[in-house]
């Protein structure tokens, strides 16, 4: 693939966990919310930064990568967004299964 192609496959992908990591510091209480009921409620607050961080981190990595002409940073960048996805699941699972808030809106049919 070459090297625009790569970072147009990437780019979108890139941008909306960059948007979203910005979301964990600007907003965080939709992120807070969704963890309602989670064990370990004194470290929540740090979770959704932490996860912020790293999905900050992927965000960019995902969009500058390719154009820098560094393949591997995209390729550690995916990796590494594919485990945060992994982590960050038992969160998106409890706010479904206990039909709870994301900010405003709900995403469960409950």
């Amino acid at each position: 693939m070459g090297l625009y192609a790569a970072w147009a496959a990437a780019a979108p992908v890139g941008a909306l966990f960059s948007v979203a990591g910005w979301a964990h510091f600007a907003t965080p209480g939709p992120f807070l919310g969704i963890m309602k009921g989670m064990p370990l409620e004194s470290t929540h607050m740090a979770a959704v930064y932490v996860s912020g961080v790293f999905e900050l981190l992927g965000g960019v990595g995902l969009l500058l990568g390719p154009l820098l002409g560094q393949p591997a940073v995209a390729e550690l960048a995916a990796w590494g967004l594919f485990w945060l996805v992994v982590a960050v699941s038992p969160a998106n699972i409890n706010m479904y299964l206990n039909n709870l808030a994301f900010g405003k809106d709900k995403m469960s049919y409950g």
